[in-house]
């Protein structure tokens, strides 16, 4: 039987843990033999993406995409370029669209899946939550990254339970080796954060514990990652006195030979979807002190593979993180469990397959 052609449609404009999913699952679904188009509306990341892993991509135009009044004219739009592309199964990703997705998949007579990757954007308006019931009554399958997130999302929309699936995020483990690292060596411990620079990210956070450490240990902090938020960042930094101990790396694509070069990994969000670059921490064999929000404490094994901090307390996080710095053989221990739970939990391949049972009964139907 003809494998259904599957449609990912994504409308930020940015990079992230949800574009990165977009293509890892895009990827192997291609290898798995499913045709895949990935439609957005112009992310230059996605762009250049798409061209290096040799994926088929679609740009749409925003055009009546931002209005509630002419959303009907892009739906409509959407579902033309759906027929005219022979899709199957329309794959949205956040919130926005999600709901148009559903809309032109139902009317395309296609089936839809959307799936959500973060909390916040669901407490940004009251409408949102009724966008992802009015989603899911126009048929799509609504999928959650994180059992937190899915009862969220149940609760907010006023949703069955059987309404939203739980498929966590995966990756891809080859890209992520388990670096060797020497505990033994003089040079400073360092502690690394991918996350953009935006308020939800904490990062004013993670400087305010950067600058409270009181140890013997020698550290260092990296931020990785670009954001509107960057450059005040890098003046509370200044007026902190830690210039010398934090490093604003901006955007990488190396993102994996940084984190094989660090020894500890932060995330102090005040809300998380199932983070990807936690993930990616992970597979790098890395220990992590993460706050309480989102997925984070699904991914993290509190005491076992890293240490989980109450969102906004920085003595808390302060103290955790300075225990890390300072015991290099409990970081080994926790950077080996990581390691364990990603190729255990968190594959690209067991992601992929959650996501495959949900294809048979409508791809039957609308391939070949």
């Amino acid at each position: 039987m003809t494998k259904p052609h599957i449609g990912q449609f994504i409308d930020s404009m940015d990079p992230g843990g949800a574009e990165e999913v977009v293509i890892n699952l895009s990827c192997e679904l291609v290898k798995r033999g499913y045709p895949v188009t990935v439609f957005h509306f112009g992310n230059p990341w996605l762009r250049s993406r798409i061209a290096e892993q040799g994926l088929t991509g679609c740009e749409l135009s925003l055009d009546h995409y931002k209005s509630m009044l002419t959303l009907p004219l892009f739906i409509n739009r959407l579902r033309k370029v759906l027929k005219q592309n022979s899709v199957d199964i329309l794959h949205a990703h956040l919130l926005g669209a999600i709901l148009a997705g559903a809309l032109a998949a139902r009317f395309a007579g296609i089936a839809a899946i959307g799936t959500i990757h973060d909390s916040y954007s669901l407490y940004e308006s009251r409408l949102h939550p009724i966008y992802l019931g009015l989603a899911s009554r126009a048929g799509a399958r609504l999928v959650a990254v994180a059992n937190t997130m899915q009862k969220e999302v149940v609760e907010l929309s006023r949703l069955k339970p059987y309404a939203v699936s739980r498929i966590y995020n995966g990756i891809s483990l080859e890209k992520f080796a388990a670096a060797e690292r020497d505990s033994t060596s003089n040079g400073p411990v360092v502690v690394t954060t991918v996350a953009r620079a935006v308020a939800v990210k904490r990062l004013d956070l993670l400087l305010r514990m950067a600058a409270a450490i009181d140890t013997d240990t020698d550290y260092r902090f990296r931020i990785v990652g670009d954001g509107p938020l960057l450059e005040e960042l890098k003046a509370q930094a200044k007026t902190l006195g830690i210039e010398d101990r934090v490093e604003f790396l901006g955007h990488r694509d190396d993102v994996e030979k940084i984190l094989a070069e660090s020894d500890i990994y932060a995330l102090v969000s005040d809300s998380e979807g199932l983070s990807v670059s936690l993930l990616e921490s992970m597979a790098s064999g890395l220990p992590s002190v993460v706050t309480d929000v989102g997925g984070n404490r699904e991914l993290v094994a509190d005491g076992q593979s890293g240490l989980v901090a109450s969102p906004g307390n920085v003595v808390e996080l302060t103290e955790k993180v300075t225990a890390l710095i300072e015991n290099a053989e409990r970081r080994k221990q926790f950077g080996a469990e990581a390691r364990r739970r990603v190729e255990t939990q968190f594959s690209i391949e067991a992601m992929t397959d959650a996501y495959v049972r949900l294809f048979p009964a409508r791809a039957v139907r609308h391939a070949g």
